[in-house]
Parts: structure tokens; sequence; C-alpha cells
């Protein structure tokens, strides 16, 4: 993500914008995004983009305990530092592509006009799910696709200036935008609605609203702000990220089957199911194996390339429950079940079952292998696998036991 902000010339011209001058009450959007803030009491606040801090200011008025502030532009931080300082705000020069994203430990994300000048929504969206508390808000303003597929992002005009239509272009062509800028040629990211939306959701967040901005009637005089009412310039979501997950690990069977969704895996998924993975066997799979034989088994060290390359050759499904990411598993063309992973959490509830079942179905096939660990091998048995013999394998030095098995359908009955 480039930043023009501390280009000098540029900065002096956004210092001079009305929202620049008067902050939150400046802004023609700022009354409908308001309205979509959670009770910010005691919580949490992180700004992604925070320019002049306006949005890090508001949390702690509204009683915060904390808010944290970063964004790319030195300029931006120092004059947040004077304008908007206050001991519960923490300012930070830092991209969003370079912050910890600390797990759970935030009520609240922010970002406001800055997700347009991002080429990768799905990868900010994990980082913010990650870092969100169990309930936590996201808060969005970006700039409306119908804005950013704008040739050049700018009305078609009369001789006298005054704008005739908006011209749209290339809509469905996400891509690298440019329009001018307060004297620059500035590069955007043009995303459609449907990226938008639907990475949240994968992602596992719940869509409490969605509103296109228009200024308020009493602002509607101001010099262009009449224009606003006839296109929309900017997108406001609000996503809730699920509940505690044990809650809605408590689901009876016959829910969760009601509930579970089987889906085909997406490249989106791959740094989700490599999380799940990790956690999956350090945490179910200690009961058979020692610790260094869990570190060798599952370092954290994947490498997605790989994995999505895998995913994508092989049939791949991915379990969800309530927009979460429950399990996954995958088969290759001649029935072999390479890898079938369920969160710690939702163990023992037919997850497993439903994937595999879905993988054999698609699979056209009646012969299935499988390298079962330990824990897996009693799973394997009463699904009609059966033992053709236990081996040792080596991963980073470290040896693991495990049990190639088979099932012929016939043999099983299924």
């Amino acid at each position: 993500m480039k930043n023009w902000y501390d280009n000098e010339d540029f900065f002096d011209r956004y210092a001079g914008m009305e929202r620049s001058r008067q902050g939150l009450a400046g802004a023609g959007e700022w009354r409908q995004f308001c309205s979509l803030f959670p009770d910010l009491t005691g919580k949490q606040v992180l700004d992604l983009g925070c320019g002049y801090g306006w949005h890090c200011r508001y949390a702690v008025e509204q009683g915060a305990a904390r808010a944290v502030g970063i964004d790319l532009s030195e300029k931006m931080i120092q004059t947040a530092c004077e304008r908007n300082a206050d001991e519960r705000i923490s300012y930070r020069v830092c991209g969003l592509e370079d912050f910890e994203y600390p797990d759970g430990a935030f009520d609240c994300v922010v970002s406001n006009l800055v997700l347009h000048y991002v080429e990768n929504l799905d990868v900010v969206y994990r980082n913010v799910y990650k870092t969100l508390k169990p309930g936590g808000t996201f808060l969005i303003n970006i700039e409306h696709p119908v804005f950013t597929a704008g040739v050049s992002q700018d009305w078609i005009r009369r001789e006298d200036g005054t704008a005739l239509y908006w011209p749209v272009d290339r809509y469905f062509y996400p891509e690298e935008r440019t329009a001018r800028f307060l004297g620059q040629n500035i590069t955007k990211q043009h995303h459609t609605l449907s990226q938008i939306l639907t990475g949240l959701l994968k992602t596992g967040f719940k869509l409490e609203a969605v509103e296109e901005a228009m200024p308020p009637e009493d602002m509607r005089g101001l010099p262009g702000m009449e224009d606003e009412m006839r296109r929309p310039m900017m997108l406001l979501v609000k996503g809730v990220k699920a509940e505690a997950v044990k809650a809605k690990a408590d689901k009876t069977e016959a829910a969760l089957a009601r509930d579970l969704i089987i889906r085909a895996y997406e490249p989106a998924d791959c740094e989700s199911l490599a999380e799940l993975f990790y956690h999956t066997v350090h945490h179910v799979n200690a009961a058979d194996y020692r610790k260094e034989q869990l570190d060798a088994w599952a370092d954290k060290n994947v490498d997605l390339d790989v994995w999505d390359k895998s995913f994508r050759e092989h049939n791949t499904v991915v379990a969800v429950l309530d927009g979460m990411i429950t399990g996954f598993g995958d088969m290759d063309k001649d029935g072999y079940l390479d890898r079938l992973y369920v969160h710690k959490d939702y163990q023992r509830k037919g997850i497993a079952g439903a994937i595999c079942d879905r993988l054999e179905r698609e699979s056209g096939l009646s012969h299935f292998l499988v390298h079962a660990s330990v824990t897996a091998k009693p799973f394997f048995e009463r699904r009609g696998y059966r033992v053709v013999r236990e081996q040792q394998v080596m991963r980073n030095g470290i040896k693991l036991t495990n049990y190639i098995m088979e099932k012929q359908e016939n043999e099983s009955g299924s």
C-alpha cells in the first residue's frame, strides 16, 4: 500500500479539506457511521489507518479504556499526536500489513477510508477477525464500488462544469485504478460489492449493517453535497465476530447436522485451515503423542503456497458452522484421504463423518486409503476401514506412529 500523505504538497491540500479542519463533524457520512458503533465503555479499540486520530478520540470520549491508532503516514501520526492526544490513546506509524494483530486483544476495530487502498482484503479480514475478542465489532467505511469503478472517479460534466452523470466501467474487474485527487494521481484498488461482503462472511463475520452513505439534509446545501445524492461514494459495514467458540460447540448433534455447511475449498481458506490444523494437532492428538512429536508434526511453518496447490489439486471441502470454519478434508483422485482435521472444540459432533461422507460420495470410487494417526484410528475403524499395517514415519527427524488403513465399500456394506 503506497503512502501519498507524506508528500508535502498533497498533505497540505488534504489539511485544507472540510473533514480535516472540522474533524468528524465535517464528514458527511459521520452521523450514519457513528450510529453503527457499539457501546465502547471500558473497551479496547483499534483504528486501522487512523489519520488525524478523530476516531480514537471519539472512542475514548465514549468511555473506551484504550485506543490504538496506526497509520502508514508519519505526517498523519504527528498531527494526531498534536490534535487528538490522550493518555488512553497510543499512536504508531505502521501499515496495515505490518501490524501484529495480537489474538483476541480488541473489542472494536475501525477502518475508515483505507481499505480501498488494499489489494487483498481477505488478509486484512482474517487479521482483524484474529485480533477481535469473541463478539467484537469490525466497522468499515470504504469507498463504494460504484465510486471506485467510476471512470477517472469523476463526473462527466457540461461545459459550465455542472455534473451530467457518473460513468461506471469494468465493474467486475477487481484491479488497480488511478484517480486524480488533491492534485496527485492516486492509485486505489477497485473491489466489487460481492468481494467486500462475501469476504467478510467467509472469514466468519456476521453482517449486522450494510449502508450506503449519504449526506444528511442539513449538509446538502454545501458545495458538491447535493451531487452526493446521485451516486454512492462510501459503503458502511458493521461485522461482528462469532461469540465464544464454546457456546457454539455446545450445540446438539441434531442441531449441528441441521446448521452445518460442507462447501468446496477456496484459496482464501488456506491460512485458516493451516491454523486449525496446528491447534487441532496440539490439542486433540496430545493424548497419544509426545510434545516433540506434536511439534514435528505441526510447527506453524506451513508453506501456504504448497498447501493451496495440493488443496486445489485434490477434492477439498470445508465444514462451516455459523460462519466459522470447523473442519476440512481433502482426497486425491485415487481415493487417498490426505488430510482430515476438525476444530478442537467441535470433536465428536459428526463433522469428520460429514466431511468423509462428502469426499467419498463425490469420488465415485469404492476403495479408499488413509494414513491414520493413533488418535484417529478408532474413528476410521467405525467407518469400516481396516488396518493394513502399522508404520513409523519421520517428521523433522522425529518418529511418529500411524496406520495405513483401507476401506472397500462392499466390505462395509455402505
